[in-house]
Protein backbone atom coordinates (compact mmCIF):
# COMPACT_ATOMS: atom_id res chain seq x y z
CA UNK A 1 0.00 0.00 0.00
CA UNK A 2 1.38 3.39 -0.99
CA UNK A 3 0.39 6.46 0.94
CA UNK A 4 0.86 9.97 -0.44
CA UNK A 5 0.94 12.87 1.96
CA UNK A 6 0.91 16.53 0.94
CA UNK A 7 2.41 18.96 3.41
CA UNK A 8 1.68 22.68 3.10
CA UNK A 9 4.44 25.00 4.21
CA UNK A 10 3.89 28.74 4.59
CA UNK A 11 6.62 30.75 2.93
CA UNK A 12 6.86 34.41 1.92
CA UNK A 13 8.44 33.32 -1.35
CA UNK A 14 7.58 30.56 -3.78
CA UNK A 15 9.98 27.70 -3.28
CA UNK A 16 10.06 24.31 -4.92
CA UNK A 17 10.68 22.05 -1.98
CA UNK A 18 10.72 18.34 -2.77
CA UNK A 19 7.57 16.69 -1.44
CA UNK A 20 6.11 19.93 -0.07
CA UNK A 21 3.56 22.35 -1.44
CA UNK A 22 4.32 25.96 -0.55
CA UNK A 23 1.78 28.69 0.08
CA UNK A 24 2.57 32.34 -0.55
CA UNK A 25 1.64 35.07 1.92
CA UNK A 26 -0.62 36.62 -0.72
CA UNK A 27 -2.63 33.39 -0.95
CA UNK A 28 -3.08 33.28 2.82
CA UNK A 29 -4.18 36.94 2.88
CA UNK A 30 -6.83 36.31 0.19
CA UNK A 31 -8.56 33.60 2.24
CA UNK A 32 -7.25 33.56 5.83
CA UNK A 33 -10.08 31.28 7.06
CA UNK A 34 -8.83 28.49 4.80
CA UNK A 35 -5.41 28.41 6.47
CA UNK A 36 -4.35 27.95 10.09
CA UNK A 37 -3.61 31.00 12.19
CA UNK A 38 0.11 31.73 12.09
CA UNK A 39 0.26 34.55 14.64
CA UNK A 40 -2.21 34.64 17.50
CA UNK A 41 -4.13 37.77 18.48
CA UNK A 42 -4.32 36.59 22.10
CA UNK A 43 -2.33 38.58 24.69
CA UNK A 44 1.22 37.46 25.31
CA UNK A 45 2.02 35.27 28.30
CA UNK A 46 5.11 36.32 30.25
CA UNK A 47 5.76 32.74 31.40
CA UNK A 48 5.85 31.39 27.84
CA UNK A 49 7.38 34.38 25.98
CA UNK A 50 11.14 34.75 26.09
CA UNK A 51 14.14 36.70 24.82
CA UNK A 52 16.85 34.61 23.17
CA UNK A 53 20.32 36.18 23.35
CA UNK A 54 22.20 35.23 20.20
CA UNK A 55 25.46 36.82 21.37
CA UNK A 56 25.73 38.40 24.79
CA UNK A 57 29.21 39.85 24.10
CA UNK A 58 30.13 41.96 21.06
CA UNK A 59 33.03 44.17 20.01
CA UNK A 60 32.30 47.88 20.07
CA UNK A 61 31.74 49.49 16.64
CA UNK A 62 32.21 46.13 14.93
CA UNK A 63 29.32 43.72 15.32
CA UNK A 64 25.92 44.03 17.00
CA UNK A 65 24.55 42.24 20.01
CA UNK A 66 21.52 40.34 18.71
CA UNK A 67 18.46 39.51 20.76
CA UNK A 68 15.37 37.74 19.45
CA UNK A 69 12.09 38.23 21.29
CA UNK A 70 9.63 35.35 20.91
CA UNK A 71 6.15 36.42 22.08
CA UNK A 72 3.89 33.50 22.97
CA UNK A 73 0.25 33.35 24.05
CA UNK A 74 -1.18 31.16 26.83
CA UNK A 75 -1.34 28.20 24.40
CA UNK A 76 2.38 28.64 23.56
CA UNK A 77 1.55 29.79 20.01
CA UNK A 78 3.39 32.73 18.42
CA UNK A 79 1.52 35.94 19.24
CA UNK A 80 1.41 39.34 17.56
CA UNK A 81 3.40 41.83 19.61
CA UNK A 82 4.43 45.46 19.55
CA UNK A 83 7.66 46.07 21.45
CA UNK A 84 9.68 48.90 22.87
CA UNK A 85 13.33 48.50 23.80
CA UNK A 86 14.97 50.43 26.62
CA UNK A 87 18.59 50.29 27.71
CA UNK A 88 20.34 51.26 30.89
CA UNK A 89 22.78 52.94 30.37
CA UNK A 90 21.82 54.28 26.95
CA UNK A 91 23.44 52.88 23.82
CA UNK A 92 23.85 54.51 20.43
CA UNK A 93 22.03 52.27 17.96
CA UNK A 94 18.97 50.03 18.40
CA UNK A 95 17.40 48.42 15.35
CA UNK A 96 14.33 46.19 15.39
CA UNK A 97 13.09 44.18 12.45
CA UNK A 98 9.51 43.31 11.57
CA UNK A 99 7.99 40.32 13.28
CA UNK A 100 8.61 36.99 11.54
CA UNK A 101 5.45 35.46 10.05
CA UNK A 102 6.08 31.89 11.17
CA UNK A 103 7.92 31.77 14.48
CA UNK A 104 6.84 35.24 15.53
CA UNK A 105 10.39 36.29 16.44
CA UNK A 106 11.36 39.96 16.53
CA UNK A 107 15.08 40.58 15.95
CA UNK A 108 16.73 43.36 17.95
CA UNK A 109 20.26 44.50 17.01
CA UNK A 110 22.22 46.72 19.39
CA UNK A 111 25.47 48.56 18.65
CA UNK A 112 27.66 50.88 20.66
CA UNK A 113 30.96 52.69 20.11
CA UNK A 114 32.34 52.42 23.64
CA UNK A 115 32.68 49.51 26.08
CA UNK A 116 29.94 49.06 28.64
CA UNK A 117 27.68 46.60 30.41
CA UNK A 118 24.07 47.28 29.41
CA UNK A 119 20.74 46.07 30.72
CA UNK A 120 18.19 45.61 27.94
CA UNK A 121 14.48 45.77 28.76
CA UNK A 122 12.08 44.55 26.07
CA UNK A 123 8.54 45.71 26.86
CA UNK A 124 5.50 44.15 25.25
CA UNK A 125 1.90 43.89 26.37
CA UNK A 126 2.67 45.42 29.75
CA UNK A 127 5.33 42.77 30.43
CA UNK A 128 9.08 43.36 30.82
CA UNK A 129 11.79 40.95 29.65
CA UNK A 130 15.29 41.83 30.87
CA UNK A 131 18.72 40.69 29.67
CA UNK A 132 22.27 41.92 30.27
CA UNK A 133 24.70 42.35 27.36
CA UNK A 134 28.30 43.54 27.08
CA UNK A 135 30.09 45.72 24.54
CA UNK A 136 33.77 44.77 24.72
CA UNK A 137 36.77 46.71 23.44
CA UNK A 138 39.19 45.04 21.07
CA UNK A 139 42.09 44.49 23.47
CA UNK A 140 44.44 43.42 20.67
CA UNK A 141 44.11 46.93 19.15
CA UNK A 142 43.88 48.88 22.40
CA UNK A 143 45.62 46.89 25.16
CA UNK A 144 45.91 49.92 27.45
CA UNK A 145 42.16 50.17 27.98
CA UNK A 146 42.03 46.50 28.96
CA UNK A 147 44.91 46.89 31.39
CA UNK A 148 43.20 49.85 33.06
CA UNK A 149 39.92 48.03 33.40
CA UNK A 150 40.15 44.25 34.02
CA UNK A 151 36.43 43.80 33.23
CA UNK A 152 37.09 44.95 29.68
CA UNK A 153 39.64 42.19 29.30
CA UNK A 154 37.15 39.64 30.70
CA UNK A 155 34.48 40.80 28.22
CA UNK A 156 37.04 40.65 25.41
CA UNK A 157 37.84 37.01 26.27
CA UNK A 158 34.14 36.11 26.26
CA UNK A 159 33.69 37.81 22.90
CA UNK A 160 36.61 35.87 21.42
CA UNK A 161 35.32 32.61 22.94
CA UNK A 162 31.84 32.88 21.42
CA UNK A 163 33.13 33.52 17.89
Amino acid sequence: MTMHVAVAVFSPQWFDLPGKQTISKETVNKDPAAYPLYLSNLPIDQNKSFVYVNNRYAFVSRNPVRLIFYPRDANNNPAIAQISVQTSPQIENIQTRDQDDLGGGIIIDLQNSHPQKTEIIVQSGGENFTQTVYFAPNCSRNPLSCLRNPWYFWWYLHTIKQK
